[in-house]
């Protein structure tokens, strides 16, 4: 019998430094130098909180792309929103052929974007005056972008998904102030550079992840920054002239009236957790309105340090409810078990499909020999 962990081992011993140099990040120009030091001074011990009482619900999505005969995909998008003694469900199913203009990894990112917003969105009034955590960032702004940059290499016939997409986002947002909802969205992982950004003006290598994994120590938060949501890579102007153009005129100026009049509502206020000792680093976000705060102008453009006291109810609701170092936050872990598809449920789905179709709907045999997942 092949004996592989013996090559593994062989494998680790001749790239033993590069595991050493990536896993320990040391500041590599004086830039991160400086960077490392600020850390200090941007990280803080949790503070003792009483124990909030506000009503916690979570959304959190689950999806697969199927590879079936003939070019097809069949994206399957389930959503739960889960409270602590209720839940509601959603399931949606698209069919798309694969072409060279068709971007299938971003539209099945969409897809399940758009329902998990759609579920929420549908149920704001029974989750009122409590606090709703998303799985994901809330920072809306670059994921326009984004938008606008693929928004023509969508599948035919659901091209205009980003913007229904966006339409639903938008919409929630309305809603959470309607019903003094305060949405979170919790990142297990995040590409961002805002640290950098403010701290020294441009971005860098490193990542806001990386900076407060490896050099800030315990558990403890970041200082707040608020982002104003012209802060993108791109102008805003030029996301509305790319994206939004591509629709109807009508749909065109109804999503310009919704975006002119939820700006302010739509900065960002984002930090980093960690609640343990070796656990990871979590980012936070938390729409600007569901902290009472008033927005400048100026800050629409800009970021900018918040007072750390500004997010303390908030880390006294994600203390109270963080389920411990494996689970990270207990309901939105609890939501992810129940929505997480498996292959079981992919093959009764793909069963009930072929039953009520009356179509021989086959897996692809590569999709079935390399399981290929988005």
């Amino acid at each position: 019998m092949p004996c592989f962990p013996r090559k593994f081992a062989d494998n680790i011993q001749a790239k033993k430094e590069k595991f050493y140099n990536l896993f320990t990040r040391e500041p590599r120009t004086e830039e991160e130098s400086f960077l490392k030091k600020e850390v200090s001074s941007h990280w803080h011990p949790l503070p003792e909180l009483s124990p909030s009482d506000s009503p916690v619900y979570a959304v959190d999505g689950s999806n697969a792309c199927l590879a079936v005969q003939g070019g097809r995909y069949i994206s399957i998008v389930q959503a739960i929103l889960q409270g602590k003694d209720w839940h509601e469900v959603e399931v949606d199913v698209e069919v798309f052929k694969d072409t060279l203009k068709v971007d299938v990894e971003r539209f099945h990112q969409v897809h399940r974007q758009f329902i998990e917003w759609k579920i929420a969105r549908e149920n704001v009034e029974r989750v009122a005056n409590s606090v709703l955590f998303l799985d994901g960032s809330l920072y809306i702004s670059p994921v326009i972008y984004s938008w606008a940059q693929v928004a023509q290499r969508m599948p035919e016939g659901l091209e205009d998904i980003p913007l229904i997409a966006l339409e639903e986002f938008l919409s929630l947002v309305s809603a959470s102030i309607h019903f003094n909802i305060q949405l979170v969205g919790i990142s297990k992982t995040s590409k961002s550079h805002f640290y950098p950004r403010k701290l020294l003006g441009k971005e860098t290598e490193i990542t806001d992840s990386e900076i407060f994994t490896f050099w800030a120590e315990g558990k403890g938060f970041s200082t707040p920054l608020l982002v104003g949501p012209y802060f993108i890579p791109q102008p805003w102007e030029r996301v509305k002239r790319e994206f939004i153009r591509a629709f109807s005129s009508e749909r065109r100026e109804k999503v310009d009236a919704i975006l002119e009049e939820l700006l302010p509502n739509l900065a960002v206020v984002l930090f980093y957790v960690r609640f343990e000792e070796g656990d990871e680093v979590y980012r936070v976000d938390v729409l600007s309105s569901s902290l009472d705060l008033v927005i400048k102008e100026q800050e629409l453009e800009t970021i900018t340090f918040c007072e750390e006291e500004k997010v303390y109810p908030l880390l006294a609701v994600l203390l109270s409810s963080h389920g411990g170092f494996t689970v990270y936050h207990n309901l939105l872990y609890v939501a992810h078990n129940e929505v997480m598809l498996r292959a079981k449920d992919e093959d009764i789905y793909l069963s009930l499909l072929r039953q009520l179709t009356n179509l021989p709907i086959r897996r692809s045999k590569a999709d079935i020999r390399f399981g290929r997942r988005f």
